[in-house]
Protein backbone atom coordinates (compact mmCIF):
# COMPACT_ATOMS: atom_id res chain seq x y z
CA UNK A 1 0.00 0.00 0.00
CA UNK A 2 1.04 3.47 -0.67
CA UNK A 3 1.60 5.80 2.34
CA UNK A 4 -0.05 8.84 2.46
CA UNK A 5 -0.01 12.41 3.59
CA UNK A 6 -3.56 12.83 3.54
CA UNK A 7 -6.02 11.46 6.53
CA UNK A 8 -8.45 10.36 3.91
CA UNK A 9 -8.61 8.17 0.87
CA UNK A 10 -9.45 6.09 -1.56
CA UNK A 11 -9.02 2.63 -3.25
CA UNK A 12 -7.53 2.69 -7.23
CA UNK A 13 -10.88 1.23 -9.04
CA UNK A 14 -8.19 -0.88 -10.93
CA UNK A 15 -5.32 -2.54 -8.55
CA UNK A 16 -7.21 -1.70 -5.43
CA UNK A 17 -3.92 0.58 -4.18
CA UNK A 18 -4.99 3.66 -1.79
CA UNK A 19 -4.52 6.82 -3.29
CA UNK A 20 -5.08 10.48 -2.44
CA UNK A 21 -8.31 11.59 -3.67
CA UNK A 22 -7.16 14.13 -5.65
CA UNK A 23 -6.53 11.26 -8.46
CA UNK A 24 -10.08 10.33 -8.21
CA UNK A 25 -10.79 7.16 -9.40
CA UNK A 26 -7.59 5.02 -10.43
CA UNK A 27 -3.98 5.34 -9.37
CA UNK A 28 -1.08 7.48 -11.60
CA UNK A 29 0.19 3.79 -12.56
CA UNK A 30 -3.13 2.38 -13.85
CA UNK A 31 -4.62 5.93 -15.22
CA UNK A 32 -2.14 8.38 -17.07
CA UNK A 33 -4.62 11.51 -17.55
CA UNK A 34 -1.54 12.79 -19.68
CA UNK A 35 -1.13 9.90 -21.89
CA UNK A 36 -4.08 8.69 -21.88
CA UNK A 37 -3.43 5.02 -20.86
CA UNK A 38 -5.37 2.74 -18.77
CA UNK A 39 -4.64 -0.60 -17.40
CA UNK A 40 -8.18 -2.29 -17.67
CA UNK A 41 -10.53 -2.23 -20.39
CA UNK A 42 -13.37 0.68 -19.74
CA UNK A 43 -16.03 -0.60 -20.34
CA UNK A 44 -15.69 -4.71 -19.73
CA UNK A 45 -13.23 -4.23 -16.90
CA UNK A 46 -10.99 -6.77 -18.86
CA UNK A 47 -7.42 -6.85 -17.41
CA UNK A 48 -4.69 -5.62 -20.46
CA UNK A 49 -1.28 -7.73 -20.25
CA UNK A 50 -0.09 -4.12 -21.27
CA UNK A 51 -1.89 -0.48 -20.87
CA UNK A 52 -3.33 0.94 -24.04
CA UNK A 53 -4.29 4.21 -25.11
CA UNK A 54 -7.33 5.62 -26.32
CA UNK A 55 -9.00 9.02 -27.55
CA UNK A 56 -10.76 10.18 -24.17
CA UNK A 57 -14.04 8.17 -26.04
CA UNK A 58 -15.16 5.00 -24.55
CA UNK A 59 -15.17 2.16 -26.69
CA UNK A 60 -18.20 1.63 -28.45
CA UNK A 61 -18.93 -2.88 -27.44
CA UNK A 62 -21.64 -5.06 -28.62
CA UNK A 63 -22.67 -8.55 -29.08
CA UNK A 64 -20.38 -8.00 -32.56
CA UNK A 65 -16.71 -6.43 -31.43
CA UNK A 66 -15.31 -4.81 -34.67
CA UNK A 67 -12.57 -7.40 -35.83
CA UNK A 68 -10.32 -4.39 -36.08
CA UNK A 69 -10.13 -4.01 -32.41
CA UNK A 70 -8.22 -7.14 -31.79
CA UNK A 71 -8.65 -9.25 -28.82
CA UNK A 72 -8.25 -8.49 -25.37
CA UNK A 73 -6.01 -8.58 -23.25
CA UNK A 74 -3.20 -7.98 -26.27
CA UNK A 75 0.19 -8.79 -25.85
CA UNK A 76 2.15 -8.01 -28.76
CA UNK A 77 0.48 -4.00 -29.32
CA UNK A 78 -1.27 -1.45 -27.65
CA UNK A 79 -4.71 0.22 -29.36
CA UNK A 80 -5.92 3.30 -29.86
CA UNK A 81 -10.04 3.97 -29.89
CA UNK A 82 -10.56 6.36 -32.49
CA UNK A 83 -14.20 8.42 -32.13
CA UNK A 84 -15.83 6.60 -34.69
CA UNK A 85 -14.94 3.56 -32.98
CA UNK A 86 -13.78 1.69 -36.43
CA UNK A 87 -9.81 2.04 -36.67
CA UNK A 88 -7.30 0.63 -33.91
CA UNK A 89 -4.16 2.27 -33.98
CA UNK A 90 -0.79 0.47 -33.25
CA UNK A 91 0.66 2.88 -30.50
CA UNK A 92 4.11 3.14 -28.48
CA UNK A 93 3.11 0.91 -25.07
CA UNK A 94 2.97 2.86 -21.90
CA UNK A 95 6.00 0.92 -19.17
CA UNK A 96 3.96 0.96 -15.77
CA UNK A 97 6.78 1.91 -12.77
CA UNK A 98 6.27 -0.55 -10.80
CA UNK A 99 4.04 -4.36 -11.38
CA UNK A 100 0.38 -4.10 -10.49
CA UNK A 101 -0.73 -6.26 -8.00
CA UNK A 102 -3.88 -8.06 -9.01
CA UNK A 103 -7.20 -8.62 -7.18
CA UNK A 104 -8.17 -12.09 -6.95
CA UNK A 105 -12.00 -11.76 -6.01
CA UNK A 106 -14.47 -14.53 -4.76
CA UNK A 107 -16.45 -15.69 -7.92
CA UNK A 108 -20.08 -16.80 -6.44
CA UNK A 109 -22.37 -19.46 -9.16
CA UNK A 110 -23.11 -17.32 -12.58
CA UNK A 111 -25.29 -17.72 -15.58
CA UNK A 112 -25.51 -15.93 -18.70
CA UNK A 113 -29.61 -15.90 -18.53
CA UNK A 114 -29.44 -13.36 -21.82
CA UNK A 115 -26.71 -12.14 -24.01
CA UNK A 116 -26.40 -8.60 -21.72
CA UNK A 117 -27.97 -10.35 -18.70
CA UNK A 118 -25.63 -12.04 -16.19
CA UNK A 119 -27.19 -13.57 -13.05
CA UNK A 120 -25.38 -14.45 -9.97
CA UNK A 121 -25.66 -16.86 -7.27
CA UNK A 122 -27.73 -19.81 -6.59
CA UNK A 123 -31.13 -20.09 -7.81
CA UNK A 124 -32.97 -22.49 -5.33
CA UNK A 125 -32.27 -18.98 -2.76
CA UNK A 126 -35.02 -17.51 -4.35
CA UNK A 127 -37.32 -20.46 -4.16
CA UNK A 128 -37.15 -20.83 -0.37
CA UNK A 129 -40.67 -20.22 1.75
CA UNK A 130 -40.42 -18.51 5.11
CA UNK A 131 -42.86 -18.78 7.81
CA UNK A 132 -45.01 -15.24 7.45
CA UNK A 133 -48.09 -13.98 9.49
CA UNK A 134 -48.90 -13.95 12.88
CA UNK A 135 -49.73 -16.81 15.04
CA UNK A 136 -49.66 -17.98 18.98
CA UNK A 137 -47.50 -19.31 21.14
CA UNK A 138 -49.64 -19.86 24.52
CA UNK A 139 -50.61 -16.55 25.69
CA UNK A 140 -48.07 -14.52 23.32
CA UNK A 141 -48.68 -13.38 19.74
CA UNK A 142 -46.03 -14.50 16.96
CA UNK A 143 -45.12 -12.16 14.45
CA UNK A 144 -43.27 -13.85 11.33
CA UNK A 145 -42.14 -11.12 8.92
CA UNK A 146 -40.23 -11.40 5.49
CA UNK A 147 -38.05 -8.44 4.77
CA UNK A 148 -37.24 -7.82 1.09
CA UNK A 149 -35.03 -5.51 0.33
CA UNK A 150 -33.90 -5.28 -3.55
CA UNK A 151 -30.76 -2.45 -4.42
CA UNK A 152 -30.68 -1.16 -7.65
CA UNK A 153 -27.03 -0.19 -8.19
CA UNK A 154 -25.25 2.19 -10.78
CA UNK A 155 -22.29 0.00 -11.46
CA UNK A 156 -20.30 2.03 -14.21
CA UNK A 157 -17.13 3.89 -14.50
CA UNK A 158 -17.85 6.71 -11.63
CA UNK A 159 -19.33 4.30 -9.27
CA UNK A 160 -16.44 1.93 -7.75
CA UNK A 161 -16.04 3.39 -4.85
CA UNK A 162 -19.59 3.41 -3.92
CA UNK A 163 -19.45 -0.39 -4.48
CA UNK A 164 -16.75 -0.66 -2.70
CA UNK A 165 -18.62 1.34 0.29
CA UNK A 166 -21.65 -1.04 -0.08
CA UNK A 167 -19.62 -4.36 0.17
CA UNK A 168 -17.47 -2.93 3.39
CA UNK A 169 -20.89 -1.98 5.07
CA UNK A 170 -23.66 -4.19 4.07
CA UNK A 171 -23.26 -6.58 6.70
CA UNK A 172 -24.37 -3.78 8.84
CA UNK A 173 -26.73 -2.22 7.14
CA UNK A 174 -28.85 -4.95 7.02
CA UNK A 175 -28.84 -5.95 10.36
CA UNK A 176 -29.78 -2.88 11.83
CA UNK A 177 -32.52 -2.31 9.47
CA UNK A 178 -33.81 -5.49 11.12
CA UNK A 179 -33.36 -4.27 14.33
CA UNK A 180 -35.56 -0.83 13.66
CA UNK A 181 -38.45 -3.42 12.14
CA UNK A 182 -38.60 -5.90 14.52
CA UNK A 183 -38.85 -2.24 17.28
CA UNK A 184 -41.63 -1.03 15.04
CA UNK A 185 -43.41 -4.13 14.82
CA UNK A 186 -42.91 -5.05 18.51
CA UNK A 187 -44.69 -1.88 19.38
CA UNK A 188 -47.27 -2.33 16.87
CA UNK A 189 -48.67 -5.76 17.63
CA UNK A 190 -47.54 -5.40 21.60
CA UNK A 191 -45.34 -8.58 21.00
CA UNK A 192 -41.38 -9.04 21.76
CA UNK A 193 -41.73 -12.63 19.43
CA UNK A 194 -40.91 -11.38 16.28
CA UNK A 195 -38.82 -12.99 14.09
CA UNK A 196 -37.28 -11.15 10.83
CA UNK A 197 -36.95 -13.18 7.71
CA UNK A 198 -34.28 -11.09 5.02
CA UNK A 199 -34.21 -11.83 1.82
CA UNK A 200 -32.17 -9.65 -0.23
CA UNK A 201 -31.66 -9.00 -4.11
CA UNK A 202 -29.10 -6.57 -6.07
CA UNK A 203 -29.28 -5.38 -9.47
CA UNK A 204 -26.26 -4.09 -10.98
CA UNK A 205 -27.66 -1.83 -14.34
CA UNK A 206 -25.34 0.08 -16.93
CA UNK A 207 -26.68 1.66 -20.39
CA UNK A 208 -27.84 0.55 -23.78
CA UNK A 209 -24.15 0.70 -25.15
CA UNK A 210 -22.55 -1.64 -22.57
CA UNK A 211 -21.51 -5.64 -23.43
CA UNK A 212 -22.74 -6.64 -19.47
CA UNK A 213 -26.09 -4.58 -19.28
CA UNK A 214 -27.65 -5.53 -16.21
CA UNK A 215 -25.79 -8.23 -13.50
CA UNK A 216 -27.70 -9.31 -10.46
CA UNK A 217 -28.36 -11.84 -7.61
CA UNK A 218 -32.17 -12.96 -7.27
CA UNK A 219 -33.24 -12.99 -3.92
CA UNK A 220 -31.45 -14.93 -1.06
CA UNK A 221 -30.87 -15.12 2.83
CA UNK A 222 -27.20 -15.52 2.28
CA UNK A 223 -25.51 -12.47 3.14
CA UNK A 224 -22.33 -14.14 1.86
CA UNK A 225 -23.56 -14.34 -1.46
CA UNK A 226 -24.51 -10.85 -1.71
CA UNK A 227 -21.38 -9.83 -0.45
CA UNK A 228 -19.40 -11.78 -3.32
CA UNK A 229 -21.52 -10.35 -5.77
CA UNK A 230 -20.95 -6.87 -4.72
CA UNK A 231 -17.29 -8.02 -4.87
CA UNK A 232 -16.99 -9.22 -8.77
CA UNK A 233 -19.13 -5.96 -9.61
CA UNK A 234 -16.36 -4.11 -11.75
CA UNK A 235 -17.28 0.05 -12.31
CA UNK A 236 -16.88 0.42 -16.16
CA UNK A 237 -18.55 1.34 -19.25
CA UNK A 238 -21.81 3.81 -19.12
CA UNK A 239 -21.18 6.35 -22.16
CA UNK A 240 -23.18 9.05 -22.32
CA UNK A 241 -24.25 10.89 -19.21
CA UNK A 242 -27.86 9.30 -18.30
CA UNK A 243 -28.25 5.83 -17.66
CA UNK A 244 -30.57 2.90 -17.90
CA UNK A 245 -32.64 3.85 -14.67
CA UNK A 246 -35.96 2.59 -15.94
CA UNK A 247 -34.52 -0.62 -17.23
CA UNK A 248 -33.39 -1.65 -14.05
CA UNK A 249 -36.68 -1.54 -12.60
CA UNK A 250 -38.25 -2.97 -15.74
CA UNK A 251 -35.66 -5.92 -14.80
CA UNK A 252 -36.47 -5.47 -11.09
CA UNK A 253 -40.40 -6.06 -11.60
CA UNK A 254 -39.99 -8.78 -14.24
CA UNK A 255 -40.80 -12.15 -12.14
CA UNK A 256 -38.53 -14.68 -14.64
CA UNK A 257 -35.88 -12.45 -13.08
CA UNK A 258 -36.21 -11.74 -9.39
CA UNK A 259 -38.52 -13.83 -7.42
CA UNK A 260 -40.57 -11.05 -4.93
CA UNK A 261 -42.86 -13.99 -4.04
CA UNK A 262 -45.97 -11.45 -3.93
CA UNK A 263 -48.97 -12.33 -2.08
CA UNK A 264 -52.62 -11.70 -2.64
CA UNK A 265 -53.59 -8.31 -0.37
CA UNK A 266 -56.01 -10.11 1.51
CA UNK A 267 -53.91 -12.67 3.29
CA UNK A 268 -51.83 -12.74 6.39
CA UNK A 269 -48.73 -13.50 4.62
CA UNK A 270 -48.69 -10.08 2.04
CA UNK A 271 -49.85 -7.77 6.06
CA UNK A 272 -46.61 -9.07 7.21
CA UNK A 273 -44.08 -8.97 4.15
CA UNK A 274 -42.06 -5.29 4.21
CA UNK A 275 -40.60 -4.46 0.51
CA UNK A 276 -38.05 -2.09 -0.24
CA UNK A 277 -36.43 -1.14 -3.51
CA UNK A 278 -33.21 0.85 -3.20
CA UNK A 279 -31.64 3.30 -5.85
CA UNK A 280 -28.40 4.27 -5.81
CA UNK A 281 -26.61 6.61 -8.39
CA UNK A 282 -24.64 9.65 -9.32
CA UNK A 283 -26.54 9.75 -12.74
CA UNK A 284 -29.83 10.36 -14.34
CA UNK A 285 -32.53 8.61 -16.34
CA UNK A 286 -33.19 8.65 -20.14
CA UNK A 287 -35.58 11.02 -21.35
CA UNK A 288 -35.65 14.99 -21.13
CA UNK A 289 -38.02 14.71 -18.40
CA UNK A 290 -35.54 13.43 -16.34
CA UNK A 291 -32.22 13.75 -17.88
CA UNK A 292 -31.50 17.29 -16.35
CA UNK A 293 -30.08 18.50 -19.88
CA UNK A 294 -27.56 15.90 -19.77
CA UNK A 295 -26.35 15.09 -23.52
CA UNK A 296 -28.76 11.90 -24.06
CA UNK A 297 -27.80 9.29 -26.74
CA UNK A 298 -31.59 7.76 -25.95
CA UNK A 299 -34.01 10.15 -25.52
CA UNK A 300 -36.93 8.35 -26.10
CA UNK A 301 -35.96 4.63 -24.99
CA UNK A 302 -38.77 5.53 -22.66
CA UNK A 303 -41.83 7.73 -22.09
CA UNK A 304 -43.15 8.86 -18.88
CA UNK A 305 -45.99 7.21 -19.24
CA UNK A 306 -43.72 3.99 -19.23
CA UNK A 307 -42.55 5.43 -15.95
CA UNK A 308 -45.54 6.64 -14.50
CA UNK A 309 -47.15 2.24 -15.15
CA UNK A 310 -43.49 1.83 -13.46
CA UNK A 311 -44.31 3.53 -10.29
CA UNK A 312 -48.24 2.50 -10.12
CA UNK A 313 -47.28 -1.19 -10.78
CA UNK A 314 -44.15 -0.26 -7.74
CA UNK A 315 -47.00 0.89 -5.11
CA UNK A 316 -49.51 -2.13 -6.29
CA UNK A 317 -47.10 -4.56 -5.04
CA UNK A 318 -46.61 -2.80 -1.84
CA UNK A 319 -43.36 -1.84 -2.39
CA UNK A 320 -41.52 1.25 -0.70
CA UNK A 321 -39.03 3.45 -2.36
CA UNK A 322 -35.55 4.80 -1.41
CA UNK A 323 -33.20 6.92 -3.41
CA UNK A 324 -29.43 7.73 -2.61
CA UNK A 325 -28.89 10.84 -4.39
CA UNK A 326 -24.89 11.77 -5.28
CA UNK A 327 -24.67 14.32 -7.25
CA UNK A 328 -26.66 17.28 -8.62
CA UNK A 329 -27.40 16.29 -12.13
CA UNK A 330 -30.30 13.67 -10.56
CA UNK A 331 -32.45 16.42 -9.73
CA UNK A 332 -34.89 16.18 -12.30
CA UNK A 333 -34.68 12.27 -11.92
CA UNK A 334 -35.53 12.54 -8.67
CA UNK A 335 -37.91 15.10 -8.85
CA UNK A 336 -40.40 12.77 -11.57
CA UNK A 337 -39.92 9.73 -9.69
CA UNK A 338 -40.97 11.17 -6.59
CA UNK A 339 -43.89 13.16 -8.88
CA UNK A 340 -45.12 9.82 -9.98
CA UNK A 341 -44.30 7.39 -6.70
CA UNK A 342 -45.86 9.70 -3.63
CA UNK A 343 -49.90 9.72 -2.98
CA UNK A 344 -51.74 9.67 0.52
CA UNK A 345 -50.03 5.95 1.23
CA UNK A 346 -46.76 5.92 -0.33
CA UNK A 347 -43.72 8.73 0.11
CA UNK A 348 -40.44 8.40 -1.82
CA UNK A 349 -37.49 8.37 0.75
CA UNK A 350 -34.46 10.66 -0.35
CA UNK A 351 -31.12 10.65 1.01
CA UNK A 352 -29.53 13.84 -0.82
CA UNK A 353 -26.07 13.52 -0.90
CA UNK A 354 -25.47 16.12 -3.82
CA UNK A 355 -23.76 18.81 -1.53
CA UNK A 356 -20.83 16.46 -0.84
CA UNK A 357 -19.71 16.25 -4.47
CA UNK A 358 -16.75 18.02 -3.68
CA UNK A 359 -15.02 15.65 -1.00
CA UNK A 360 -13.03 13.04 -0.84
CA UNK A 361 -14.63 9.88 -2.72
CA UNK A 362 -13.70 7.84 0.90
CA UNK A 363 -16.06 10.11 2.96
CA UNK A 364 -18.74 10.29 0.34
CA UNK A 365 -18.80 6.61 0.05
CA UNK A 366 -18.82 6.21 4.00
CA UNK A 367 -21.62 8.67 3.64
CA UNK A 368 -23.07 6.73 0.90
CA UNK A 369 -23.92 3.73 3.39
CA UNK A 370 -24.73 5.78 6.15
CA UNK A 371 -27.63 6.60 3.85
CA UNK A 372 -28.72 3.61 2.36
CA UNK A 373 -28.62 1.93 6.08
CA UNK A 374 -31.34 4.90 7.03
CA UNK A 375 -33.51 4.95 4.26
CA UNK A 376 -33.94 1.04 4.50
CA UNK A 377 -34.62 1.74 7.82
CA UNK A 378 -37.17 4.70 7.46
CA UNK A 379 -38.82 2.76 4.62
CA UNK A 380 -39.32 -0.48 6.80
CA UNK A 381 -40.78 1.46 9.45
CA UNK A 382 -43.02 3.15 6.96
CA UNK A 383 -44.10 0.00 5.72
CA UNK A 384 -45.09 -1.17 9.17
CA UNK A 385 -46.87 1.53 10.24
CA UNK A 386 -49.00 2.12 6.94
CA UNK A 387 -50.65 -1.36 7.79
Amino acid sequence: MATLSHSAYVYCMSCRDTIEPSFKEQCTDCYNAKNLTRRYHPVTGVVLETPYQYSGQLFKLDDTIPSDFGSFPHSSLTLACTTDFTTAIPVVPCVLDRELPLVTLPMPQTEQVQPNIKKYGNPADAMVEFPCGETSEGDEKKIDEVLNILFLFDITGSMEPFINGAKDNIKTIIPTTIANLEKTLSEKYNTKNITIHPRISIVGYRDFTDVQHFEFVDFTNDINSIHATLSVFRACGGGDAPEDIFGAFKLAMNPEHLHWNFSEKESSKYMHTTNIITLITDAPAHGAFANGGQSDSYLNSETEKDWIDMMTQIKSQNIDLSVIQLTSMMKDTVQFIKKNYDDDRYKLNLTDQSHLEHQSMAYRSCEMSCGVGAGLSACAVASAVRR
